[in-house]
């Protein structure tokens, strides 16, 4: 296994060394500090993780993810924090529009009373999909009214996020497995992007990672404790983005319907993924009319910028939900699409093993990884339907399943499979041109 693990990830360390390589020699005139930036996170965590295919079992601890994951973060927020001010002035990572918003009205909820400020959150967003985050703003603002400070804190919300990961992995694959994975995910770029941004993003993904692994964990110890939290946790997903919330029970259903031997169970669960799809069925037609100007793809399409034709742009955003978004590593003015470009990297050469893992385990029938599948592929396919695969804060919800997939995957094959001998060269290959391709025309 230490074998096929260096192999891998050398590959993917030394491709994406030859792309930048490649791109500095074709558009060079577009790299810049961000490009950097982006080109130092990939070495970083490339080498890591071929550091850490090399060593022993009795490496892998839950203190060490944390306080490597804890530093590595506050390392790449800094260098987040340089670029954005010496090309912006300001530490708002090249994405004011929504933070604006966000970081006043967290700010005046702080510095009234409780009840004035819910009264000015209800004021301000009438539905409630939108409450979950300046509250949790507000509240960490109440302790100390600095943007560094909500930073720090989600910071060790994605500290905590990369223990739960840890966790969870480590019930459904070895332990170095899972502490690759979890280290991979929650020091790749696009996640530490958004600890340092005043969106709610950090706060959003880390409660469907506590679902997800608090379901794991009530599948493991049959815990009642654990299915209360998970409830907790995916009910406050509705403050934040509700169909989100829906498909997780859509996916968490899946477990218990293919329960043959308990039809209590069984029926439990069907009348619960019912009860989630009449729930939420307005929901996803209001989102499905939000992002579709009510289903006409026509008009959307116009409102999108036309690579070669209105065909061929809805052809690239169905395979973008599943591949992309493709990573924008060079760019003069696109700074923070390019800061976080190498994690989107990284993504797409997971979607190989995450796509081979999702196939194996619909034929093998392993019912443990079923909600984690059917979320990820939910999620996808929606993307896909309302036009928004290349919208990075749309398609985060489902990227810590795909890289727990993909590593499950790997970790279960064995040396001689046909994903080292025939299919990682292929894809290597196909990433190339695509990455390639992507940034040369967007130059």
């Amino acid at each position: 296994m230490s074998i096929m693990l260096n192999r891998f990830f050398n590959s993917y360390l030394w491709v994406g060394i030859i792309i930048y390589c490649l791109l500095i020699v074709t558009i060079g005139d577009t790299f810049t500090w961000t490009s950097f930036v982006g080109f130092l996170a990939l070495l970083i965590s490339g080498s890591c993780l071929i550091y850490f295919s090399n060593r022993e079992d009795d490496f892998f601890r839950s203190i060490k993810l944390a306080e490597i994951v804890f530093v590595y973060s506050v390392i790449f927020v800094s260098l987040f924090y340089l670029v954005s001010d010496y090309y912006d002035n300001d530490l708002y990572l090249f994405n004011k529009n929504d933070a604006v918003v966000y970081e006043k009205l967290s700010k005046d909820m702080a510095s009234t009373t409780l009840e004035k400020s819910i009264l000015l959150l209800k004021a301000t967003y009438k539905s409630f999909d939108d409450w979950g985050a300046p509250y949790v703003m507000s509240t960490v603002l109440r302790i100390y009214p600095s943007k560094l400070f909500l930073n720090l804190f989600y910071i060790c919300l994605g500290t905590f996020g990369a223990l739960y990961l840890y966790g969870m992995g480590k019930f459904l694959m070895s332990n170095k497995m899972a502490f690759m994975a979890s280290f991979a995910y929650s020091t790749s770029s696009f996640a530490l992007y958004f600890h340092g941004t005043f969106l709610k993003e950090s706060i959003f993904l880390f409660l469907v990672i506590g679902a997800f692994y608090h379901f794991y964990k009530f599948i493991e110890h049959t815990s009642l404790y654990h299915i209360i939290i998970t409830i907790i946790f995916s009910l406050s997903i509705l403050f934040f983005r509700p169909a989100v919330s829906m498909f997780f029970w859509i996916g968490v259903t899946t477990y218990f319907l293919t329960d043959k031997n308990n039809k209590i169970i069984t029926t439990t669960a069907l009348f619960i993924l019912l009860l989630s799809l009449v729930l939420g069925a307005a929901t996803v037609v209001q989102v499905f009319d939000k992002y579709t100007m009510g289903g006409d793809l026509e008009s959307l399409l116009d409102t999108k910028q036309v690579v070669i034709s209105k065909q061929f742009d809805y052809v690239i955003n169905w395979i973008a939900a599943f591949i992309g978004p493709f990573p924008t590593l060079l760019s003069i003015s696109k700074h923070s699409i390019v800061l976080y470009g190498s994690g989107l990297y990284m993504k797409m050469i997971l979607f190989l093993p995450f796509f081979l893992g999702v196939i194996y385990i619909i034929r093998y029938k392993i019912r443990e990884l079923y909600p984690m599948v059917f979320f990820c592929l939910i999620e996808i396919v929606s993307l896909a339907m309302i036009l928004q695969a290349f919208e990075l804060r749309k398609g985060l919800p489902h990227y810590p399943g795909l890289f727990i997939i993909a590593f499950w995957y790997i970790d279960v094959i064995d040396e001689e499979t046909i994903l080292f001998k025939k299919l990682v060269p292929i894809w290597l290959s196909i990433v190339v041109v695509v990455v390639l391709g992507w940034n040369i025309l967007r130059a």
